[in-house]
């Protein structure tokens, strides 16, 4: 499946993790109190303080004190109507797993509307939410009721979603694997490709979607005209963040950039002291959700930064893994995932809102809000309480090796001073054959490479090989899959980034001009030897036989899904295309076209390190 979850995103580093299952932030259980079940000419500034870190989620405000309307683990997207809050999290009380649930503004019951296994953006209009998932794009009205697939030719991997007064706009993994733009009335009907491209997330105007996220550069933004032509890159800002007006697009990462609609270069409004995921826009304001810059810390604040220019303001700080962000005429509305990241309980989780007014400007107390000093090995950072609303020292956390200053601020490092291998921005590097984190010029934690060896094929994503080369089964596909025997290895940029055993019967198949149009296929982890005729078909991704549904990967059955019959007595259903699904949920699962077993050496954005050989798995 094509990992469109928040885990690929937090860092451009991680995303090959993602395509092995791992995952830096996670839908898990929630601790909900009460949940029913139903070119850059800069403009302006550059902002480089350091973010608020390590307080409750009910951190204090610029304006005034932010508000908790639902305490759900792992909150995620966000998007409003005039009384209610509507948002993913993760549901523990009547249900499980990844839920679409709503909150009223005003605080009250949070209700579950929805459950599927991953949830991935959402959008409201009068009556309904839209919002998709890895089973396709759905519907269901606000309060409550049966969920409609409004994507009929298949489930399959779907993200993003904008709504215009007659047509829902996602993305969705088509018929050919590739990700895909897809249309849609928002009644229902045929939905019709409008052209290649994926991304996270989509806005949409008379004539152009606006794509955040791009699939093939995560720090980029796009164009697609409606009449079906290519993608054009806009700018990159450095992540997802995606808002607009009549005239501008505005587009946030690590920069806060405003594009011309009328074309012309990207306008730089504010350099950030960290990253974000979304931006939200009022005539005067751009408001984010920021994390800290710091790869250890999961903390951040609410800003504000002035449209014409000129220093962020901090509406709420000591923020959990703030997500995103919306507001109306008079709150700001935001969701903390919660830390640590990836934990089965986060920390901090929330749905939140604060006044838009007001904003504490650093500086103006004690110390700026988000600074870090060193008191000997203890780590301080300067949070905002009640009692000192701008700013006091506070214990952050004990180093487990040394405590340092350098030039730009505090962090924990392992060396007693700056080492020349990580100047310049914070990141990875290879220092000899570790691969090191680095953080204000020093180097945080590493991973010893090993066997294999520590490569940069360029500045800004090294990474542990398993082998100390390249590897000659990569040579033709450098950045793709191939079969070593019986194992399925991911190549990039022509090296062994990580192997997974196929433990069953028909191993690891690389099949080649399978069909009309010759491609060569990803190797996958096939249930028999021999391709399935069943599967031979172009557009075949999936088909039913009896109460079975069989998962197909270039011509090979990769999975078979025992079918859990609805009450209607219907369990496996095919499409007038050919492909099948399980109408209700499945009873098991045979088979894993990714593999069982897994090597690979990966150093996590959180310090932790993976060096692991699990089922018999030998690079």
């Amino acid at each position: 499946m094509r990992d469109w979850g928040l885990g690929t995103k937090l860092n451009e580093h991680v995303l090959a993790i993602s395509t092995t299952g791992t995952f830096l932030l996670c839908l898990a259980a929630c601790s909900a109190g009460s949940a029913a079940t139903i070119g850059d000419a800069p403009l302006s500034s550059t902002f480089d303080g350091p973010l608020a870190a390590d307080a409750s989620a009910d951190g204090p405000v610029g304006g005034g004190m932010p508000v908790t309307l639902s305490t759900t683990a792992s909150a995620t997207w966000l998007a409003l109507d005039s009384e209610r809050v509507y948002f993913f999290g993760s549901c523990s009380v009547g249900c499980e797993g990844p839920a679409l649930m709503s909150v009223p503004k005003i605080g009250g019951e949070t209700v579950v509307l929805a459950t599927d296994t991953r949830l991935n953006s959402l959008a409201v209009n009068g009556d309904s939410v839209f919002f998709t998932s890895d089973s396709g794009l759905h519907k269901i009205r606000k309060d409550g009721g049966t969920v409609a697939t409004l994507d009929g030719i298949g489930p399959a991997d779907s993200w993003g979603v904008a709504l215009d007064l007659d047509n829902v706009y996602y993305g969705r993994e088509g018929l050919g694997g590739s990700p895909e733009i897809w249309t849609v009335p928002l009644s229902g009907g045929r939905p019709r490709a409008i052209g290649p491209g994926g991304g996270l997330h989509l806005l949409v105007d008379a004539t152009n979607l606006y794509i955040g996220a791009l699939e093939d550069d995560r720090s980029a933004v796009g164009e697609l005209p409606l009449n079906g032509a290519e993608t054009v890159l806009l700018a990159k800002p450095g992540g997802p963040g995606l808002a607009m007006d009549v005239s501008f697009i505005y587009a946030a990462g690590d920069t806060l950039l405003r594009i011309p609609k009328s074309g012309g270069p990207p306008q730089t409004i504010a350099k950030l002291p960290g990253a974000t995921w979304s931006v939200a826009i009022d005539k005067d304001y751009a408001y984010l959700p920021l994390r800290a810059p710091y790869a250890l810390s999961d903390q951040g604040a609410i800003l504000k930064v002035p449209l014409a220019g000129g220093e962020p303001l901090i509406l709420a700080s000591n923020q959990t893994n703030p997500i995103d962000i919306a507001i109306d005429e008079v709150n700001v509305y935001w969701t903390n995932a919660g830390g640590a990241l990836g934990a089965a309980s986060p920390a901090g989780a929330a749905v939140m809102k604060v006044a838009k007014e007001g904003g504490a400007p650093f500086g103006s107390g004690e110390c700026s809000p988000g600074t870090l000093r060193c008191k000997g090995k203890i780590l301080e950072n300067c949070v905002t309480t009640p009692s000192a609303p701008i700013g006091t020292w506070a214990k952050k956390e004990e180093c487990e090796n040394n405590c340092l200053e350098p030039a730009a601020g505090a962090i924990c490092g392992m060396a007693l001073t700056s080492d020349t291998a990580c100047q310049g921005p914070l990141g990875f590097r290879c220092v000899g054959n570790r691969l090191s984190n680095c953080g204000l010029g020093v180097i945080v934690d590493d991973l010893d490479c090993g066997t294999g060896a520590c490569v940069s094929p360029d500045s800004q994503f090294p990474f542990c090989s398993l082998l100390p080369g390249p590897d000659p089964l990569c040579a033709d596909h450098p950045d793709g899959t191939a079969c070593d025997g019986d194992t399925r290895i991911i190549c990039h940029y022509g090296y062994r980034y990580s192997a997974t055993c196929c433990t069953n019967a028909g191993g690891c198949r690389t099949p080649i001009d399978l069909f009309a149009s010759p491609t060569v296929s990803e190797a996958v982890c096939a249930l028999d030897a021999a391709p399935d005729p069943r599967c031979a078909v172009a557009q075949v991704t999936s088909f039913c036989d009896g109460d079975t549904m069989t998962d197909c990967r270039d011509g090979f059955a990769v999975e078979r899904d025992e079918c859990n019959p609805n009450p209607q007595g219907d369990s496996c259903v095919a499409y007038e295309s050919g492909n099948g699904y399980c109408s209700s949920g499945t009873i098991s699962t045979v088979g894993d076209e990714l593999g069982e077993g897994k090597c690979a050496m990966f150093l996590h954005v959180l310090g932790s390190t993976s060096q692991t050989c699990n089922g018999g798995c030998s690079p």
